[in-house]
């Protein structure tokens, strides 16, 4: 099985910078560095990184164009890989599922409430199966979005996926919470060191200064990424091409994962294929051939669909009525 992992989303050029390359060359490889000068200019972006995955192992990975001006990228180079961060929390989430620690159907108010939604009763029903396959009814990406700046509960959990980045700062944090241990360090302990992640960060600091690739403007000019000074499960993880390719490869193969959660993880909650790009929104040459919500989140792995009969899929939906057990401390 072959597989192209573009880590960085094509995050950033502006010529035929020679890349930096790692293993021995291939036909897939020198087409590729062929194409890339066209690639990075037709997309306006200054670096290119590709990892190549062929038969469930790393076969080559490849980083094209400028980290800055007249500074060429490398495999050194640190990527915010923006919502790419979304499957390595989820890995890591799952793993601690497979060994017991975490259970995916515990609501998490066993561990906390959200501040915005201790009066709302479906907020006891949220569990991190819920989370992690967007399936809260929380119905935007981030709060600051929603009237007054308040998370908010639109469907009841698990009958309507919603791609939200709040999803994800739920399953981070409940999984804190039980566990008592920083996100970063649940990652190092479950993920990046078994899969040999060395060059991962949730949180940057100066060291790292003079290594992230930089993203073109709308106005033409070039910028450092934004980042979180505090670190996110939804976003800004930095990390290089080579690590992000071993991340890829191990969750396809399913290392740290039981078989019967490997099969959970395949599962599609919902199909998002035909609204993933609206007429006139996205040209349609750029459009994924399917998009589709499981427990990495807006999954690349599927299986086989399960059906739900009282998922709304179009139109807005009022929230359902939610039983209202003894509610949890809110935090």
């Amino acid at each position: 099985m072959k597989f192209l992992a573009r880590a960085a989303a094509l995050l950033a050029l502006s010529g035929g910078t020679v890349p930096a390359m790692t293993a021995m060359s291939s036909p897939q490889r020198q087409a590729l560095t062929a194409a890339a000068p066209g690639l990075l200019a037709a997309n306006d972006v200054p670096s290119m990184p590709v990892g190549y995955i062929e038969s469930g192992k790393v076969a080559w990975t490849a980083v094209y164009g400028e980290r800055a001006p007249s500074e060429a990228a490398g495999e050194d180079t640190l990527y915010n890989i923006a919502s790419l961060a979304k499957p390595v929390v989820a890995e890591t989430i799952l793993r601690f599922v497979g060994s017991g620690t975490l259970d995916l159907d515990t609501p998490l108010a066993t561990q906390f409430v959200d501040r915005d939604l201790t009066d709302d009763p479906c907020a006891q029903k949220i569990n991190l199966r819920h989370a992690l396959s967007h399936r809260t009814g929380v119905p935007d990406n981030w709060r600051d979005r929603m009237e007054g700046g308040k998370l908010r509960l639109e469907w009841e959990p698990g009958t309507r996926a919603h791609y939200s980045g709040e999803n994800y700062a739920m399953a981070a944090r409940y999984a804190m919470m039980a566990t008592q241990t920083r996100l970063d360090d649940l990652a190092k302990q479950q993920l990046f060191e078994p899969t040999g992640m060395s060059d991962t960060y949730f949180l940057l600091d100066e060291a790292w200064e003079g290594r992230v690739a930089m993203v073109r403007r709308k106005d033409g000019t070039l910028r450092l990424p934004d980042n979180s000074p505090q670190g996110s499960a939804a976003d800004d993880v930095h990390t290089t091409i080579g690590d992000y390719t071993r991340f890829v490869a191990a969750a396809m193969r399913g290392d740290g994962l039981t078989p019967a959660l490997i099969e959970q993880r395949a599962t599609i909650y919902d199909d998002q294929t035909a609204q993933a790009c609206p007429e006139g929104l996205i040209p349609q040459d750029k459009c994924p051939k399917r998009l589709v919500m499981g427990l990495a989140g807006t999954s690349m792995i599927a299986a086989r669909t399960v059906s739900l009969s009282t998922m709304a899929r179009t139109g807005v939906s009022a929230p359902s009525p939610c039983s209202s057990p003894k509610r949890a401390l809110a935090l």
